[in-house]
């Protein structure tokens, strides 16, 4: 497989370079992105276990590596970040790299299966999926041409997906910034709303003990509902044992031990 350059410069005269690291624990990948992504000159990093790849948007990439490096070193000894060689040999001017948006993902293990099944490509040189930001970039040939097929695979992994060009969606930033806000408003209202009726039942004696199963009920269903939801239609397409699958069954199981504050404590630190 060819290798395509790993510098590109945008508009803001940002550098993108990407490096390759030794690492095989995606919960220490995750926590090594994260603490990157804090460093002030860095504008955007990605680390995809699967192809042993950092990928870094920053002014001055190559100052930043001993930075990174001992930040590496830090969550798990061992690691080594270094320059990816170009194979020169190969021409790479046919590779184009696409940005996607993706709409409707709720699973980041979903989000890990569709990133491992779409580097299985032979037309796909590289894909790294972030599931943070809802992001998908492609290094292909022809990566728009291909969008039909990705389509397609993520929503054999999770239903309901909708992948688009970055590009053809520039015109509605401010409505999606809006939309995001708005769910962010509506997120943030039913778990304000679910943690006044729990701590009612639980710590206070303002609804009689008849009532206070209803009470609980009402809590959950509007804590968990996106849990169970997500749940159901993941278990349909054969995605079972996720974590939202998972959730729902330990916290229904304590309802039906009559733990109901368990259950409802459960899904709203979830």
């Amino acid at each position: 497989m060819a290798t395509t350059s790993n510098l590109f410069i945008d508009n803001n005269n940002h550098k993108q370079k990407i490096y390759t690291i030794n690492i095989h624990c995606a919960n220490c990948a995750a926590k090594i992105e994260r603490k990157i992504n804090e460093l002030s000159d860095v504008d955007n990093a990605t680390i995809s276990v699967l192809t042993k790849r950092l990928t870094l948007i920053a002014k001055n990439p190559d100052e930043l590596l001993p930075t990174i490096q001992k930040i590496a070193d830090k969550i798990e000894p061992g690691t080594i970040i270094s320059q990816l060689e170009e194979n020169t040999s190969n021409s790479t001017s046919n590779y184009a790299e696409k940005i996607y948006l993706i709409e409707n993902l709720d699973c980041a293990n979903c989000g890990a299966k569709i990133e491992k099944k779409l580097n299985e490509l032979p037309e796909i040189q590289s894909a790294q999926l972030t599931f943070a930001t809802k992001k998908l970039k492609i290094v292909a040939q022809n990566p728009d041409a291909l969008l039909p097929q990705i389509n397609k695979i993520a929503n054999s992994i999770e239903n309901g997906i909708k992948i688009i060009n970055a590009d053809d969606v520039s015109s509605k930033s401010h409505q999606n910034t809006k939309k995001i806000l708005d769910e962010k408003t509506i997120d943030i209202i039913e778990i304000v709303f679910g943690a006044i009726l729990f701590i009612i039942g639980e710590f206070t004696s303002l609804v009689p003990d008849q009532y206070t199963l209803y009470l609980y009920i009402i809590a959950y269903l509007i804590l968990g509902f996106h849990v169970l939801k997500t749940a159901i239609t993941n278990l349909f397409h054969g995605n079972v044992f996720d974590e939202n699958f998972l959730m729902s069954i330990a916290t229904l199981g304590a309802f039906a031990i009559k733990e109901y504050p368990e259950a409802v404590g459960v899904m709203l630190f979830y």
